[in-house]
C-alpha cells in the first residue's frame, strides 16, 4: 500500500467568501497540500502560528490593518511541487492578481499583516521599476 505523503500547506488570505475558493482548494488538494484559511481577524498572528508550526503558539493578538488584497502563502513545498501549483493556477486563470509568498525561516515569525504589507511594498517597487524601464 502506498502512503499518501503530505506535500505542504497553502494559507489562503482573503478567500473566505471568494467564488474561486472551491477551485483553489481542489487544485491544492490534488497536490496533497493542506489548505488553511486566514481572514482579517488573524492578521496579528504570526505565520508560524497560523501554520501550526512548533515553537509558534497562537498569541491571540488583535487584528492589524491589512491591505485589501488576496494572498496565497506557501509552506514546505518542494520546488517541483510549487512549480506544479503555480502552473496549475496559471492554466486555470486563478489568483492572477493575488499576492504570493513562500514562508521561510526568516519570515515565519512575522505577522500576517507584516507579510502582506511587505508584499504590497515589493509589488509597488517592482511596478515602479518596470515603469521606469519602459520610459
Amino acid at each position: 500500500m502506498k502512503a499518501r505523503i503530505q506535500s505542504g500547506t497553502v494559507l489562503l488570505y482573503g478567500y473566505e467568501n471568494a467564488p474561486e475558493r472551491a477551485e483553489l482548494e481542489q487544485l491544492f488538494r490534488s497536490e496533497r497540500a493542506t489548505v488553511r484559511l486566514a481572514g482579517r481577524a488573524a492578521s496579528g498572528e504570526t505565520l508560524g502560528a497560523l501554520l501550526g508550526l512548533p515553537g509558534h503558539p497562537p498569541t491571540g493578538a488583535p487584528p492589524e490593518q491589512t491591505p485589501e488584497e488576496k494572498a496565497l502563502i506557501f509552506y514546505a513545498f518542494s520546488d517541483a511541487a510549487l512549480d506544479r501549483l503555480l502552473d496549475g493556477l496559471r492554466a486555470r486563470g486563478l489568483a492572477a492578481g493575488a499576492l504570493k509568498a513562500v514562508v521561510t525561516a526568516h519570515n515565519r515569525g512575522w505577522t500576517l499583516a507584516a507579510l502582506l504589507a511587505e508584499l504590497c511594498r515589493e509589488r509597488e517597487e517592482f511596478s515602479q521599476e518596470r515603469g521606469d524601464a519602459a520610459e
